[in-house]
């Protein structure tokens, strides 16, 4: 289920919703408590499921039925992101919330193309696409010139992270490097390329969002999540000004799920 895999790894850049999300006062600590609740049921999925030897519909890979499969690393990888404030002051304002989100959206949508790259043009060709797209996504998040280096770090860490699982390193190494040049003063104190929307206007979805969770064990309605939720998020940096990233999140997306269902279709 290699393309159902990469369907639900390109999904997890929807992660980019809690910095859509207001982030003021109050929702400051439900948003972030949110994020360790998703982490958490993440962790009891894995832990279920790793008792029971399940490979979760072909989600999980040979060497991760017995080990920490790779959703968790990333989940734990965006929770720390997603701990850490908007802004903090040195030298000027840096925006952590830039570097966050940035990071988070590159790591769900580069990682699977470059894994798709690489079967088919080998390791140097994956290589250098991640290298620009990553490169590509850091600039529309306003890092410049230094989206080339958080670039080189994405697809340094996604090649040649042995020991711990890229899905983490290549959330938290660019995010390193972005914050080290800002810490330094070179880093452009650029904001989110979206407005942040107020967090009770999308409260009503939380049912849906329950709902999806208890059904996402089922193949069938896990292939049809990777599409609905991916559209509404992309709807919404649409609506509050972010429609290249919504444009570069589908044209990822869309064709993973294509492959996937085609996949499950062979499959029977």
């Amino acid at each position: 289920m290699q393309w159902f895999r990469r369907a639900i790894h390109a999904m997890s850049a929807s992660f980019i919703a809690f910095y859509i999300l207001e982030d003021g006062g109050f929702w400051f600590a439900i948003k972030r408590l949110i994020a360790i609740g998703i982490l958490l049921y993440m962790l009891h999925w894995g832990v279920k499921r790793k008792i029971k030897e399940d490979r979760i519909h072909g989600l999980l890979r040979d060497h991760e039925v017995m080990s920490v499969p790779s959703f968790i690393w990333f989940g734990f990888g965006s929770v720390i992101l997603l701990m850490m404030p908007l802004s903090i002051e040195i030298n000027g304002t840096l925006n952590l919330a830039a570097i966050g989100a940035s990071c988070i959206f590159a790591a769900g949508l580069v990682d699977p193309v470059m894994g798709t790259v690489r079967e088919r043009g080998g390791g140097l060709g994956g290589f250098i696409v991640g290298f620009l797209l990553a490169s590509f996504v850091y600039y529309l998040f306003g890092m410049e010139e230094f989206s080339f280096i958080g670039g080189l770090a994405f697809a340094t860490c996604e090649t040649f992270s042995k020991r711990i699982d890229d899905d983490f390193t290549t959330l938290m190494g660019p995010a390193a490097v972005f914050l080290a040049l800002g810490f330094f003063g070179y880093l452009p104190h650029a904001g989110l390329p979206f407005t942040q929307i107020s967090l009770p206007v999308i409260m009503g979805l939380c049912p849906i969002m329950v709902f999806l969770a208890r059904r996402s064990m089922e193949e069938k309605f896990l292939i049809m999540v990777t599409l609905l939720i991916p559209v509404s998020i992309a709807a919404l940096l649409v609506i509050q000004g972010g429609w290249e990233l919504a444009a570069l999140m589908l044209a990822i997306q869309i064709p993973f799920d294509v492959m996937a269902i085609k996949e499950m279709i062979q499959k029977r």
